[in-house]
């Protein structure tokens, strides 16, 4: 079947040799179509991109990989890649941040908001590259649009600067701090007054010690290699097994294990468990968090809820919308519906049509058909996402009139125009959703309204001519749809509905 390289290669060529992606025989069409060919002397995009490196290897042959296209967004992908020494220098300081390993918390995020801690590459060097949030989860926070951020909690590490931190490990664990009785109790999951504090452990001090031994978190871990106390074995789309700390699943709770699969699920609850606070109501959990009670799928009975629950932090749902999907059911389990509402009042201020939300964001109306939160923009791509669940009909007009609204004098963000739907205003409009090739859809009313069709040309098409072909004549698959005066916009072969050479016939054109 004919692949589109989007779906199959998606910016990283080691996937065209990957048997469970491409069948071995297509392996060389597959590079040769999806992947630009590069070396030392020839660059990625003649380097002018600067989220792009050449994968390659001793020969100093290979093919551009996107950063994106890491899969577990962490320094030591680039050394598990089997690249060139030049290419993993390329991969380390093209996708991530240079850092030291000496800085603390304050000085990370002043160099770079990002950075969760400095992972040292060389053992005889204190430089390193910072590891961003949201890393190990084999699921990237973008593939899900509703699930929550899982993201690792800032802490310090122990013994820093006294030579006692487990090398290439900076900041990567919370401290436990120790009582007068010689117990650990972890005091960074603060509770509101008169609600115990969960019962003390001294697994956190055995890890610090087990971590000189076993896998760096981040590195590789198997049954016979296994992580430290207070993490677990991992793994990523690739099965490639890591260990991954239990604080950043700490204001999760066991939610962020039962999104896991297989052992990596099992462990992270037998290790994790110490570090999260039970209750059964909000009044039981800190200020900025919330009672998080699970619902199980059972088949042939009604669903049951969990008897108790966990504490779950506000910095890990990154809008409200997320309060009401998340688990989403896929996995056999989904939040309570009191803990959905707990989750949305706790985390969001409240809105009505009266109240206006701040700047880049909109009021859903998740409660009634007059109120409900502030929900980000930035979730949405384009108009069109704004009606994809959980939004209600009236949360989806207020996403398309409120983060796409415009007017004739309004420029929208990205490759997008105003169709000015309702005379001088109207909805940002993408190119890829409306014209997507074609520029007769500009001019097409069903798609786009005729007074916005020149705007629709202008921004989503580009001019073209048998003196200035399309792509300056480099680009094989688009062709210059001209009129009768040699002047037209360029036009995707693949814009084609029919994919028939008489449909070349019907065009209107020269």
């Amino acid at each position: 079947h004919c692949t589109s390289c989007s779906e199959s290669v998606d910016g990283n060529p080691f996937r065209c040799m990957d048997s469970n992606v491409v069948p071995s025989v297509a392996s060389r069409t597959c590079l040769d179509t999806c992947s630009e060919q590069c070396s030392s002397a020839n660059p990625c995009g003649n380097g002018s991109d600067t989220r792009t490196f050449c994968a390659a290897t001793a020969d100093d042959n290979g093919y551009c990989m996107d950063c994106e296209a890491l899969m577990r967004n962490n320094p030591l992908e680039c050394l598990d890649l089997e690249l060139s020494d030049e290419s993993q220098s390329l991969c380390l300081s093209t996708c991530f941040t240079e850092c030291s390993v000496e800085m603390d918390f304050n000085e990370l995020e002043e160099l770079d908001p990002d950075c969760s801690l400095c992972i040292q590459i060389d053992p005889t060097s204190d430089q390193g590259y910072c590891e961003p949030f949201n890393v190990g989860y084999g699921m990237s926070s973008t593939s899900c649009k509703f699930c929550p951020e899982l993201t690792p909690l800032k802490v310090e590490t122990q013994g820093e600067g006294d030579g006692s931190a487990t090398p290439g490990i900076m900041a990567t664990m919370e401290v436990p701090k120790e009582t007068g009785d010689g117990l650990i109790i972890d005091e960074g999951n603060s509770t509101k007054e008169g609600f115990p504090p969960k019962s003390p452990t001294n697994d956190a001090a055995a890890a610090l010690v087990e971590a000189q031994d076993a896998p760096s978190p981040g590195e590789q871990c198997d049954a016979s290699t296994p992580c430290p106390s207070l993490y677990f074995c991992d793994s990523d789309w690739y099965g490639v097994q890591f260990c991954q700390s239990c604080m950043d699943v700490k204001s999760a709770g066991p939610l962020a294990c039962d999104s896991l699969w297989g052992d990596a699920k099992e462990q992270c609850h037998s290790e994790c468990s110490s570090v999260w606070s039970e209750c059964s109501d909000d009044a039981q959990c800190s200020n900025e968090s919330f009672c998080a009670i699970e619902k199980r799928k059972k088949k042939g009975y009604d669903d049951e809820e969990s008897p108790v629950g966990y504490c779950f932090g506000c910095e890990r749902v990154g809008d409200p919308l997320t309060c009401f999907d998340i688990g989403g059911g896929t996995r056999g389990w989904y939040l309570s519906e009191a803990s959905q509402d707990s989750c949305a009042s706790t985390c969001f201020p409240e809105c009505d049509a009266g109240s206006s939300c701040v700047d880049g964001s909109f009021c859903n109306y998740q409660l009634t058909a007059s109120d409900g939160y502030c929900s980000n923009c930035a979730l949405f791509s384009n108009k069109g996402e704004c009606s994809a669940s959980p939004l209600t009909e009236k949360g989806s007009e207020s996403c398309r009139d409120t983060c796409f609204g415009c007017s004739a004098d309004d420029d929208c963000r990205g490759k997008a125009f105003c169709d000015l739907s309702f005379g001088d205003k109207g909805h940002c409009t993408s190119c890829s959703e409306s014209v997507d090739g074609n520029p007769f859809r500009c001019m097409d009313s069903n798609v786009v309204p005729s007074v916005a069709s020149r705007t629709c040309l202008d921004t989503c098409s580009e001019q073209c001519s048998s003196a200035n072909p399309c792509g300056n004549g480099s680009d094989t698959r688009t062709f210059c749809a001209a009129t009768a005066d040699d002047n037209g916009y360029c036009m995707d072969c693949e814009a084609l509905m029919r994919n028939n050479p008489l449909e070349c016939l019907d065009l209107e054109l020269s």
